[in-house]
């Protein structure tokens, strides 16, 4: 390293370039004298430090400001002035400093989150060692970005009720649902709803994660928000006729996948649903439910669940889901998927879902001995 006298005349010579370059360079080089000495300084030095460097990086490129934060969120107990400044910049600039530095309280995160913009409230919400406090801010911010930070956030304490938001928000915002669906501590109940509010990119790879969900998990989970009172809403019940119908058509022994296929096929859709449901074991709700899906997984489920063939699944989904039906690879994805799902696995998970769209009781649930078998 340089003697001390050198270096300053390295800064003496930086401070008559105007340039951008010896702009930045000024900045790196006051901030490094700093920070070599950072922890031993008595106040006065301190804070003398920090309107230079405040001042200096007033006039530095985006690119410097944003490695003198990287930097600063190191110091344990950086200028009062500079975090002042900091505080007051753009989220290009202040977000590291806000995700990762221990200087800042909980007090001043809160003043922060009161009134700060999108990025910087998603700085806050990236931070480690959140507390439950602070979580509900960001909650009540209800800006997308932020909350995608926030399901990304493995060290971020989310009780189930934080969740409902946030799936809500999801349907509209790819990067949250990216992190809802690589989230790892979240509710079983919350991980079997996800299919209705994710894309198609995603689609695999949360169905697959709600056919995993452990039994005793799930019932928990299902037991304490009845305690807790979420609830779905409810589709209305099938017409009394329609009902008749497929009772009448069951005990005849004539209820069968060719059945279903043609009322889809006629537009009688009140009996179909009528006869899904006696065909597959669920309610109306559940029934709507699985069509809302968009993506087609959760109606693949049900009919993996009954033991549907794959061409009669076919025909549902595709003529259920318009855009799948114009889209042959998602059709073929789906399709594998169907061929990898084991049945036991497949009418867990429906039984779960009867439970959270038809408000069964939690007694009903299903928990077959077989484990999902992976192709």
């Amino acid at each position: 390293m340089a003697p001390l006298a050198t270096r300053l005349g390295d800064l003496a010579g930086l401070l008559r370039d105007r340039s951008q370059e010896g702009r930045d360079a000024l900045l790196e080089g006051v901030t490094s004298l700093y920070l070599e000495g950072a922890d031993d300084c008595d106040a006065a030095t301190r804070e003398g430090f920090g309107q230079l460097i405040a001042s200096i990086a007033n006039a530095a490129s985006i690119t410097a400001q944003h490695e003198l934060m990287m930097r600063l969120a190191e110091v344990a107990e950086p200028p009062t002035s500079l975090v002042e400044f900091v505080l007051t910049q753009s989220a290009d600039v202040a977000a590291p400093f806000i995700a990762k530095s221990n200087s800042l309280t909980d007090s001043t995160l809160e003043v922060l989150l009161e009134d700060a913009a999108a990025t910087h409230v998603a700085a806050v919400a990236a931070r480690e060692g959140l507390t439950s406090a602070l979580v509900q801010k960001v909650l009540s911010t209800n800006k997308p970005d932020a909350l995608a930070a926030l399901a990304g956030n493995e060290d971020a304490p989310l009780l189930r009720r934080d969740y409902m938001p946030l799936l809500e928000m999801a349907s509209s915002h790819l990067p949250l649902q990216t992190a809802l669906a690589h989230r790892l501590n979240m509710p079983a109940d919350v991980i079997t709803l996800l299919p209705w509010h994710v894309g198609a990119r995603l689609a695999r790879q949360v169905i697959d994660r709600a056919l995993d969900v452990d039994p005793n998990a799930f019932r928990l989970a299902i037991e304490t928000a009845y305690a807790a009172q979420i609830t779905t809403a409810r589709a209305d019940a099938h017409s009394e006729e329609a009902v008749t119908f497929a009772r009448e058509k069951k005990a005849r022994h004539e209820l069968k996948e060719p059945v279903i296929v043609r009322l889809l096929r006629d537009g009688d859709m009140d009996r179909f649903f009528a006869c899904l449901d006696e065909l597959t074991g669920i309610e109306r709700p559940l029934g709507g439910a699985l069509v809302e899906e968009a993506n087609g997984y959760a109606l693949m489920v049900a009919c993996r669940a009954a033991g549907f063939a794959r061409s009669t699944t076919s025909t549902l989904v595709r003529s259920l889901q318009p855009e799948l039906a114009q889209d042959a690879t998602r059709t073929f994805d789906l399709m594998s998927a169907l061929e990898d799902t084991n049945e036991s696995a497949a009418a867990q998970l429906l039984s779960y879902w009867r439970v959270q769209f038809a408000g069964a009781a939690v007694e009903d649930i299903q928990h077959p001995a077989e484990t999902r078998q992976v192709s």
